[in-house]
């Protein structure tokens, strides 16, 4: 196959460029989080360099680099006279509308619409046989017309190569530029395979944050288990299934960036006030504001510890306690690969603790009773307070943490 020279066709493996990198890799269009911190690509050099390129902003020529500008016009005895045609504005105007675009494919369409291919009316080799069949007449935007101007004078206003409008030419169709459809790499993991990978990590049994569940969407396994141990189980169910299985890299990346898991237990809650305080001490952003509220918070801690102190030792028809919710309990607990499929019944206990007797009541329920809501933890402590009036108290005192279930 011959181009529109008549010269050999070849065919080079380009793809258009995004029109703005920002627009295809957008890491910020959720609110899903992952366990993992997902990769930036609009931080990578070579898609900040792919973007200059792609605005015109750096060039290479002979190992050089540069920045694209306006070039010089073409030779006063230029027979199409392209310097009278134009002012250096709009030269300036063209070169900008053409690299402003930020699109790759936009400008090859520019530079295959403002071409035409015409059959060549004489040669210049003296008899001997040329092997250009064709001839292009380059045309440069003004107002709504397009003007007729060489190619030196069109080539230097747009800053860009001969084999550039050459290319784009021989892969024209109607006016368009076309190009193949990027090959698929034979090792790319298919949407079915991560599909299957994404099904399997949600059929574990999962649980809430006990203490962060208010501030935080993360979610719990069973400490037995890990990432390595979940694989292995998930490829003992493809063998079973006759099914194609991905790597354990591609089952931790699914499991890193599509989920937000956790195995461990989840720890103690801390004061989210002396957290703070901390966090400032530690960045030096400390105020005599932060210092006052600190020093007033940590006033009224010590009052609470005092009066709790006090409280216990009451007594005449008045008695003291403490209440709060265990972390959830999951039932069964097994010890084969089997159970870890099965969705394990969650288990709710609210602990009152009697500071004059040191006795301790238990209020145990599921998740098909209820949830761990006000109502519940209202209705255990309704049970309690029922109990003290039958043995003949009179005066009840509570005490909680901050959590705001408990203290509602």
């Amino acid at each position: 196959m011959a181009d529109h020279y008549g010269h050999p066709k070849r065919f080079k493996r380009r793809f258009p460029l995004p029109a703005v990198i920002s627009a295809v890799y957008d890491t910020n269009n959720g609110s899903h989080k992952s366990r993992k911190r997902k990769a930036d690509p609009n931080t990578w050099q070579k898609n900040i360099r792919c973007l200059e390129y792609n605005t015109g902003a750096r060039k290479q020529v002979n190992g050089v680099s540069g920045s694209r500008r306006v070039g010089s016009g073409c030779k006063d005895t230029c027979k199409l006279s392209c310097t009278k045609k134009f002012t250096d504005e709009e030269r300036q105007g063209i070169f900008d509308s053409y690299w402003g675009t930020n699109n790759h494919q936009r400008r090859r369409d520019f530079t295959v619409s403002h071409t035409k291919i015409f059959k060549k009316t004489g040669s210049m080799t003296g008899g001997t046989p040329s092997r250009r069949s064709n001839t292009i007449h380059y045309f440069l935007p003004q107002g709504r017309d397009n003007i007729h101007v060489c190619k030196v004078y069109f080539l230097n206003t747009l800053d860009i190569s001969d084999s550039t409008v050459k290319y784009n030419v021989n892969n024209s169709n109607n006016g368009l530029v076309i190009f193949a459809e990027p090959k698929v790499p034979v090792n790319k993991t298919s949407d079915t395979k991560k599909q299957c990978v994404i099904n399997h990590i949600n059929s574990f049994p999962k649980v809430d944050s006990h203490y962060c569940r208010a501030t935080t969407k993360k979610k719990y396994l069973d400490p037995s288990l890990n990432i390595k141990a979940m694989y292995r189980l998930y490829s003992v169910k493809c063998k079973e299934e006759g099914s194609l299985m991905v790597t354990e890299s591609m089952y931790r990346y699914i499991f890193n960036t599509e989920f937000n898991l956790g195995f461990h237990t989840p720890g103690k809650d801390v004061c989210d006030t002396c957290t703070k305080y901390k966090m400032k001490k530690e960045a030096n952003t400390l105020t005599e504001v932060d210092d006052k509220n600190q020093e007033e918070h940590l006033k009224r801690k010590q009052q609470a510890r005092n009066s709790k102190e006090k409280d216990k030792t009451r007594d005449g028809g008045s008695i003291t306690a403490v209440f709060d919710l265990q972390q959830v309990m999951t039932v069964p607990k097994l010890n084969i690969s089997s159970a870890d499929y099965l969705r394990n019944l969650n288990v709710y206990n609210l602990t009152v603790l009697e500071f004059q007797s040191h006795q301790g009541h238990c209020y145990t329920w599921n998740e098909t009773e209820g949830k761990r809501g006000t109502n519940e933890i209202a209705s255990a402590i309704t049970i309690w307070l029922a109990a003290k009036d039958a043995e003949g108290f009179e005066h009840v005192i509570l005490y909680s943490d901050s959590c705001k279930v408990l203290s509602m």
